[in-house]
């Protein structure tokens, strides 16, 4: 037997200056998280955004000017728009309210925030009726209310009637 193949039997057995390799820790696998609790503060801050400002419109005439206030949406906050802002995904964000009870309050507290956002800026008449329909079905809990009223008229009494079938 060689030299390396002894040292590695001696080895093998314990025999050899008592140094054994250390025990690894299993790798809990993927990328370590981004989380931050101060995102919980940073989330209600995205989202708590006044629904719309005022704009000054001066419009002059020959011997006169008259100044006009119009109401202005500002930028619709959007959970997509946040992602970016902390550099993650929108399923990150749901996943750390799976994870992170206190960014769960938050994260919902922020869904409430946009649904009224949009809902002043709807009913204030900022925003085209299609698209505020839209983005209310599409970005918050609302639905169309659907009423359905049965009509069928069921017989009091039905009759069965078993057919077997002779071999």
């Amino acid at each position: 037997m060689n030299y390396i193949a002894n040292r590695a039997v001696l080895w093998y057995i314990g025999d050899m200056d008592d140094k054994k390799p250390a025990k690894k820790t299993p790798h809990p696998g993927g990328a370590p998280t981004k989380y931050k609790p101060e995102y919980c503060k940073k989330i209600i801050e995205f989202f708590s955004i006044n629904p719309d400002y005022e704009v000054t419109e001066t419009v002059e005439g020959k011997n006169w000017s008259k100044n006009t206030t119009k109401k202005m949406p500002n930028y619709f906050p959007t959970f997509e728009k946040f992602a970016v802002e902390l550099d993650v995904d929108t399923d990150t964000l749901v996943e750390w309210s799976k994870v992170h009870q206190e960014f769960s309050v938050a994260y919902k507290k922020a869904k409430q925030l946009q649904k009224n956002f949009l809902m002043q800026n709807g009913l204030a008449g900022l925003y085209n009726a299609a698209a505020f329909c839209f983005v209310a079905k599409n970005c918050t809990d609302m639905r169309d209310k659907v009423e359905m009223e049965n009509t069928l008229i069921l017989p009091e009494s039905i009759q069965i009637e078993v057919i077997s079938k002779k071999q």
